[in-house]
């Protein structure tokens, strides 16, 4: 098997001689540890002074995914399994579920492991793109034609990273219903969930309402705690589950025992989180539409919904890449070209969750 390198993660190596101030992170303005305890309570007393600083158990503590399970209607710690943040989640899933020649369907612009990892294994990949004339509307009659009796598995990913586009819980049931009339199943990155604008706009988890589907987590993203390594997997299926598990003991073999410790105490507190990330979002949102308001004619930024980022569109002759190069060398601020979300859409990403964002738009545009 040929792995493909991070086309994201190569752009970053490519310009971090330049020290850019970076515009375009997914992920609201991680927590301090003061602001955590404000939340969460002390820290001081986490840990038992006489409890042995041991391995973690393959699937995760049985504490933390009771917790995590929490999050699910349907779900118990029994269809919970955790991993070292959610790119080995995505790689241990996908590997459980797809082999050599199986067919993919996914939706662009995407996270790029979300396809890379089912094309490294020699998965036939069919690309459906999201609308950027129609706020990012997903046309249903395009993915009932893409999905059909030879279809293994469909990516999900609402809220939409990185356009900030959501679906309607009417169309989520019209995708599952899709899905089970064609034996498919469904890989939901679900890790933007708890960051929409609106919280009654929250979607169902996709683990909660489909047998044949694997939602994803993080602590990264909806909870502003990326030092913290930890994501999970929400499946009903204990077979699959299983399957993931044994991906995993040639990976992590566990979770840090320490994180998941800590995981523990802060995943109960969810809401004051999710609402502590909401106030800086959307305080930023404003802030940037202010600006692009004055910019119509250069660019369409159709409206983000849910996380903290969204994806302009350049309505001139000038390419996203030559425009955020250019963007770099000249004011030191970088966003993300359409090319490493897989779409040939003329756009990038550009973040609006760090305290840093909204001072620097000005001299974006």
């Amino acid at each position: 098997m040929r792995f493909h390198a991070s086309l994201i993660n190569q752009y970053y190596k490519k310009w971090q001689s330049q020290s850019p101030i970076v515009l375009s992170q997914s992920n609201p303005q991680p927590l301090t540890l003061e602001e955590l305890e404000s939340i969460i309570g002390s820290t001081e007393n986490l840990f038992d002074q006489k409890e042995a600083l041991d391995y973690s158990t393959v699937q995760g503590d049985e504490t933390l995914r009771s917790v995590i399970a929490e999050l699910y209607d349907q779900n118990n710690a029994e269809n919970i399994a955790t991993f070292a943040g959610a790119q080995e989640a995505i790689f241990c899933a996908t590997h459980s579920l797809v082999e050599p020649g199986d067919k993919v369907v996914a939706i662009t612009p995407i996270f790029e492991p979300l396809i890379k990892t089912a094309q490294d294994i020699g998965c036939e990949i069919e690309l459906i793109s999201l609308q950027a004339h129609d706020q990012w509307e997903l046309d249903l009659n395009q993915l009932e034609d893409a999905i059909n009796d030879d279809c293994k598995l469909l990516i999900l990913n609402f809220p939409h990273n990185p356009t900030g586009a959501m679906i309607s819980e009417e169309q989520l049931l019209q995708i599952i219903n899709i899905c089970e009339r064609n034996n498919c199943w469904i890989l939901s990155d679900e890790v933007f969930r708890g960051l929409e604008h609106m919280p009654e706009d929250r979607l169902p988890a996709v683990s909660d309402l489909y047998e044949k589907s694997i939602s994803i987590g993080v602590l990264s993203k909806a909870f502003a705690l990326p030092a913290l390594r930890i994501g999970w997997i929400s499946c009903q299926n204990k077979k699959v589950l299983d399957q993931t598990l044994q991906v995993k003991d040639y990976l992590s073999i566990c979770n840090s025992f320490l994180d998941e410790k800590l995981a523990t105490r802060v995943i109960p507190h969810h809401d004051q989180i999710w609402e502590r990330n909401r106030k800086l979002i959307t305080n930023n949102l404003d802030q940037l539409n202010k600006h692009f308001e004055h910019y119509q004619n250069k660019f369409k930024l159709s409206q983000p919904q849910a996380g903290c980022t969204g994806f302009p569109i350049i309505k001139d002759d000038q390419t996203a890449t030559e425009f955020s190069e250019q963007l770099i060398r000249s004011k030191k601020l970088m966003v993300l070209p359409d090319e490493l979300f897989l779409t040939e859409l003329n756009g990038f990403r550009l973040g609006f969750g760090h305290d840093h964002h909204a001072e620097n738009y000005r001299f974006l545009l």
